[in-house]
């Protein structure tokens, strides 16, 4: 915890977001990361962790928690693994603006 004050007290001297990564899946659950809540500026949700997973049904009732939680904290949310326009209407329904995934590109190493 004191590591996350300190990297987020030293980013914010520059404008430089912290963001946690894959909330809701992996060792970034809910109880291991919620004393970094304030202290970060926005939160990924990655649905394609839960695809992969075979939890795809899951992704509406966890999307709720984590925005949920990041208007509790006052956080952005990055919503990853947008495939189709139906990922795009879930995003618009939960009022996340900021997304990514393979709809918008693949990933490429710049030129």
């Amino acid at each position: 915890m004191d590591k996350i004050k300190e990297f987020s007290l030293l980013l914010h001297q520059y404008d430089i977001s912290l963001v946690i990564d894959d909330v809701g899946t992996g060792s970034n659950t809910f109880d291991n990361i919620k004393h970094s809540l304030p202290y970060v500026d926005k939160i990924k949700f990655a649905m394609q962790n839960l695809r992969m997973e075979g939890h795809a049904e899951k992704i509406p009732d966890y999307l709720s928690f984590w925005v949920q939680q990041a208007k509790k904290y006052c956080l952005d949310v990055v919503l990853e693994g947008v495939e189709d326009c139906k990922d795009q209407l879930l995003a618009q329904k939960f009022g996340i603006d900021i997304q990514q995934g393979y709809l918008y590109g693949k990933p490429a190493m710049p030129q």
